[in-house]
């Protein structure tokens, strides 16, 4: 029964085999077959996706929880919570592929646990710091006003670029398809077929860029969350997260800029042409 339901889970993404060449390596080679057998009991309990979305919510209050309250076992205990709603939410992915089809409510709710789970945890680490600084809070000396103010814009930095990305998925569902985003995954070169131009360059030094920040951000959700929390430098945590919501905000930004100049455009072509 196990191996027949890791079967269809694995031709669930046959179809887009492209798309995960492209994908994440974090996702591909440890999260997502990691996911498969942590869909297995949820796919018997006949658990629907939105099911294990809201489980999320729960699991991303203790957590923040247990990291606010300072002890060591508790923080190492809150870090593995989050990193078990990382992998719930590859779970919740892979029983929304086993259904009939992908729901709009599904996409708007797991983008809305996404805003909650983005918003609440880097506050409760800083509230955690403040009782009790790691290692780099003790040596560099960081105040609480200091900690409660990085928790704080790191927080809002997850709450704005995850808000614009399930304000995307609401846009192209109403028909307002996103034009292709200047940061999408680019095609390696190929040394035999292309110059080493400086605009090449430039292309491939900033594929590599946000490359890096995806899987150091997928990293940091997962297993860096647990070795961090382990180490006691969740300050680390707190630091790495802020730069990557900032720069994904960045790109959640420019993209919704694309598509308001696309759609004012077209607007003013049709005004004219009615002239």
């Amino acid at each position: 029964m196990r191996s027949s339901i890791l079967l269809r889970l694995r031709r669930c993404y046959e179809p887009i085999a492209d798309e995960e060449q492209r994908s994440s390596l974090l996702s591909r080679y440890i999260y997502r077959p990691i996911s498969f057998y942590l869909s297995v009991p949820f796919v018997l309990l006949n658990t629907s996706a939105n099911g294990v979305t809201l489980l999320r919510i729960p699991i991303a209050a203790i957590a923040t929880l247990l990291v606010a309250v300072g002890p060591q076992a508790l923080l190492l205990a809150g870090g593995f919570l989050h990193a078990i709603g990382t992998l719930l939410d590859y779970v919740d992915g892979n029983l929304a592929r086993l259904g009939p089809s992908h729901s709009i409510f599904g996409e708007l709710l797991d983008g809305t646990v996404h805003i909650f789970e983005r918003c609440i945890f880097p506050i409760g680490i800083a509230v955690g710091l403040c009782f009790r600084p790691d290692h780099l809070c003790r040596t560099y000396g960081a105040s609480p006003p200091l900690l409660l103010t990085a928790g704080f814009l790191t927080s809002m930095a997850g709450f704005s670029r995850t808000s614009l990305s399930v304000l995307q998925i609401i846009t192209d569902k109403l028909g307002m398809r996103m034009p292709p985003s200047n940061h999408s995954p680019v095609t390696r070169w190929s040394l035999a077929s292309k110059r080493f131009t400086s605009s090449s360059v430039m292309r491939e030094g900033k594929y590599i860029v946000r490359r890096l920040l995806t899987e150091g951000g997928l990293f940091l959700d997962g297993i860096g969350v647990v070795v961090l929390s382990a180490l006691d430098l969740m300050s680390l945590f707190l630091i790495a997260a802020g730069i990557q919501n900032a720069f994904r905000l960045r790109d959640e930004l420019q993209m919704s800029w694309d598509l308001l100049h696309k759609d004012s455009t077209k607007a003013a072509r049709l005004q004219g042409g009615g002239r």
